[in-house]
């Protein structure tokens, strides 16, 4: 199944760069050839092209919730995703309203979707570096997504959106 494993965020941006970061790091892990990766700083209508002629689109993005823990990780389908730091926006298109733009003018978009979040703390700070939470957790956050990934690659009916990982 051709897939594409695309981090989303801005690594300029302490945590808010997770998603991109987490992206390059797995990258390293997966070397099979219908596997590929990209990371983009924010999602819009620009989307389009990058996730194009895909079977399955797993995302990984970091989300800010009230009682959130860092470090947490959750899944969820893209209709069921609550708004995520750079999949729903005020400025552009939403990722769902990306997708359904590109099927109704007949561009073949992915037929699953999978979106990966990653609770974090601080996406206001100007720095390469994550906040201590996340830095202390990166690995095990790493392992999780990389679980994860595997299992919804392997067999994605077996998937159950809204899934929180500890």
């Amino acid at each position: 199944m051709r897939t594409l494993i695309l981090g989303i965020g801005n690594t300029m941006l302490s945590d808010d760069g997770i998603g991109a970061r987490l992206a390059g790091d797995l990258e390293k892990k997966f070397k099979e050839e219908n596997i590929h990766f990209a990371s983009m700083a924010v999602v819009g209508l620009d989307i389009i092209e990058t996730i194009r002629n895909y079977e399955l689109l797993i995302v990984i993005d970091g989300i800010r919730t009230a009682q959130g823990i860092p470090g947490t990780v959750m899944n969820f389908s893209m209709d069921n995703c609550p708004p995520t730091l750079h999949l729903h926006s005020f400025h552009d298109a939403h990722l769902r309203e990306s997708v359904l733009i590109a099927k109704m003018t007949g561009i073949s978009m992915p037929e699953s979707v999978c979106i990966i979040t990653v609770e974090i703390q601080d996406d206001l700070t100007f720095s390469y570096s994550l906040s201590t939470p996340l830095e202390n957790q990166i690995q095990e956050i790493s392992a999780q997504v990389y679980e994860l990934i595997n299992r919804y690659i392997s067999n994605p009916s077996i998937l159950q959106c809204h899934e929180q990982i500890q």
